[in-house]
């Protein structure tokens, strides 16, 4: 709990905080005040994305359909189990540079430990990897870090299973083993799309992070999708997790998608619009559209254009951004007949840009 109180007098302003969200326990706060928010926020910290994309096997005995949502719990609580496992492994690897380079560097199940974060933990002083910080994977300045929805810099988490692991000895060939089910039963395949945004402190170790934010979000992002899908388990909702940055937001927000329904859908509208007031986002512009979405690993900027001294003439501005089309785009040589053509160009790049709409722009054949 955290509030603030402001001296009449002096207008001075003092914030207290509770961690344990009771009134007896509420102890002053020092607190920063920066100008630019943001950028302290990117230099104090990073963001993790880890894509996990899963084929579950929902076995389902003829006779027990009452009893497919308590399965699906189970499978889904096995599944989780399995990101800790010492056979799992982790591909970490950072932004591209500017030299087309990235930094990587492979995580076991063993070089985790979920209680390193304990002063005096011996577990992580011994793990190869214990000493690698979230910083190592940004060598260029801080600053020049992008959470534009055109580029996001993120370090990328991978998983990797190794089932083969302890299961074979020297020149033996692998086994397949038959169980019939004891009644007769019919298999769903449950697919699963994880995509997870994680905001880490710079300095925290890398199987620190992985442990305490990466898996935990991962199981978080699970436990959302069951109660979406187990409310309509027989209909298969294909649900898919998008990041965004709206105006006025420093972190960005996920939301999770029912893409059966497609973005024209009143019921995928109805559900933005409500996410829209929940986040204090105006309702004259749509900004979490699937085309809002951030990019990773994107290398495209938009270049803004800068003005010019020109006798008489009257500078507009507009709200948003555009693609300006002129003379001789895309291999077309329109010079002298094409302006009504290229205006009408940059208008639609317009609306794209902003998302009011999904079309391509026009070419001079269409």
């Amino acid at each position: 709990m955290v509030g603030g109180c402001m001296d009449t007098a002096s207008g001075e302003i003092r914030f207290v905080a509770s961690e344990s969200g009771w009134t007896d326990a509420v102890g002053g706060v020092e607190v920063v005040w920066e100008d630019d928010p943001g950028r302290l926020l990117w230099e104090k910290g990073c963001l993790l994305r880890c894509e996990l994309p899963l084929k579950l096997p929902l076995y389902v005995p003829a006779d027990e359909i009452s009893g497919i949502e308590e399965r699906f719990s189970s499978l889904l609580e096995s599944t989780v189990a399995k990101l800790r496992d010492p056979h799992v492994s982790y591909l970490v690897e950072g932004p591209v540079a500017s030299n087309e380079s990235r930094h990587s560097i492979i995580l076991h199940g063993d070089d985790l430990s979920f209680d390193s974060h304990l002063p005096g933990n011996s577990r992580t002083k011994e793990c190869t990897t214990g000493s690698v910080s979230c910083s190592e994977f940004f060598p260029e300045k801080r600053y020049n870090l992008s959470l534009t929805r055109e580029n996001a810099d993120a370090i990328e988490i991978t998983v990797l299973s190794n089932q083969s692991v302890g299961s074979l000895k020297p020149g033996t060939t692998p086994v397949v083993e038959y169980f019939p089910a004891p009644a007769p039963a019919s298999l769903r395949l449950i697919n699963l799309k994880l995509d997870i945004l994680c905001y880490s402190p710079i300095d925290f170790p890398v199987p620190v992070a992985v442990s305490e934010l990466v898996i935990p979000g991962l199981a978080d992002q699970m436990s959302v999708m069951k109660k979406i899908i187990a409310s309509e388990i027989t209909q298969q909702a294909q649900l898919c997790p998008y990041h965004f940055v709206p105006p006025g937001l420093h972190i960005p927000v996920t939301t999770i998608y029912d893409t059966r329904y497609g973005e024209i859908e009143e019921k995928q509208s109805e559900l933005r619009k409500v996410l829209h007031i929940r986040l204090g986002l105006p309702l004259d512009r749509p900004l979490l559209r699937i085309s809002d979405a951030l990019a990773f690993g994107g290398m495209g900027k938009r270049v803004k254009s800068t003005s010019r001294n020109v006798s008489g003439g009257i500078m507009s501005l507009i709200d948003g951004s555009y693609e300006y089309y002129h003379y001789l785009h895309d291999g077309i040589d329109d010079n002298g007949w094409g302006c009504a053509y290229r205006s009408l160009q940059t208008i639609v790049s317009w609306y794209r840009l902003q998302q009011y709409s999904s079309i391509d722009v026009p070419s001079h054949r269409d």
